[in-house]
């Protein structure tokens, strides 16, 4: 009997029912106390609850039974984790590697908590350790958390190679698209971003309020590359009315926008920017000054010609490439993607 109430409980899990889950696992316990497996997957029922601490509890009785157990100890330590004990975490992480190095859910976790630490070579090499043999469909976290530790080592051409080839595995996936689009215009791969930026401005108006989408920023950019660097004027203007319209208002941009010396059409442009007022006090202190402010040179994107990176460039996947620390949008430790329960 005890059998049938952990198959329903599994039946629950799968359907995302954990309360409902964690009432069959513990009949199943009730039943057969000696069930490991029920009581393993209540531990994980409670997980998928958030409820860390009941899980752990149940994880730390399993562990006297079997305290090498490599399944068990994930599963801790993904709730040390949530917990907020990271160290405690990245000991049992190191712990399960040091009795079996080819545990692939372990270690990759392992190198999140060691890039989560600062220690980013260490992290990278832990990371490209996973890139052989790793599946396909499995490897879009490594290869974005590879593009991310290299954006914030300023490794600019591994970040962007990194980040594509996990594009290519999961293309909507939002935080990716972000991702790109911010290092795409800060490197000056104007081509790659306006592409991008088409997709993901589709995607937002279809997906997201409009009072909450970031599409104002992304049209904005828009109007900077297209403005400043390919001088189109028609879809540029276009770009930053939308911009505006959107909402956008960030003074320190549109000034030097407005000044870049390298703006298409100027006097058209700074027409459109005037009638938000948005840069009134600006333009008060120009003419208080008694002169025309002088042209700043623009952190916008420059004439294409001249930029560093030629378009025609496509960065390298270099596994041997150094490591940075996980960026805000890091999520840290994956629960475990092994075996749904453990050996009775």
């Amino acid at each position: 009997m005890a059998e049938v109430y952990y198959n329903l409980g599994n039946a629950y899990l799968r359907l995302g029912e954990s309360e409902n889950a964690s009432s069959a696992f513990l009949r199943a316990v009730e039943l057969d106390k000696k069930f490991a497996s029920s009581n393993f997957n209540l531990a994980k029922s409670y997980m998928v609850a958030e409820r860390y601490g009941d899980a752990l509890e149940i994880l730390d009785e399993l562990l006297k039974e079997d305290e090498f157990n490599s399944i068990v100890l994930s599963a801790k330590a993904y709730c040390c984790y949530a917990l907020g004990n990271s160290d405690q975490s990245f000991d049992i992480y190191q712990q399960i590697l040091e009795r079996n190095p080819d545990n692939d859910d372990a270690r990759y976790n392992f190198a999140v908590l060691l890039a989560l630490q600062g220690r980013d070579e260490e992290a990278l090499a832990e990371f490209s350790r996973l890139m052989v043999g790793e599946n396909e469909s499995d490897s879009f976290e490594l290869y974005y958390e590879m593009a991310k530790v290299s954006y914030n080592m300023k490794k600019w051409d591994d970040a962007i190679g990194y980040g594509e080839k996990a594009y290519e595995l999961s293309p909507d996936t939002v935080e990716l698209c972000e991702f790109l689009l911010k290092i795409y215009y800060e490197q000056k791969y104007y081509a790659r971003y306006l592409e991008m930026a088409d997709v993901y401005i589709d995607y937002n108006d279809k997906n997201v309020n409009a009072s909450e989408s970031p599409n104002k920023n992304i049209y904005f950019r828009k109007s900077v590359i297209l403005l400043t660097s390919i001088g189109d004027f028609r879809q540029g203007a276009d770009s930053l009315k939308k911009a505006l319209a959107l909402g956008f208002d960030d003074k320190d941009e549109l000034s030097l926008l407005y000044d870049d010396p390298d703006l298409t059409d100027r006097d058209e442009i700074r027409k459109i920017i005037d009638r938000t007022n948005i840069l009134q006090d600006y333009k008060t202190v120009r003419s208080s000054a008694g002169e025309e402010k002088q042209p700043v040179e623009s952190e916008s994107p420059q004439d294409s010609a001249s930029a560093e990176r030629s378009e025609t460039e496509t960065p390298q996947n270099d596994a041997s490439v150094q490591a940075g620390e996980p960026s805000e949008n890091d999520s840290g430790p994956q629960e475990s993607r092994s075996a749904d329960s453990v050996q009775d």
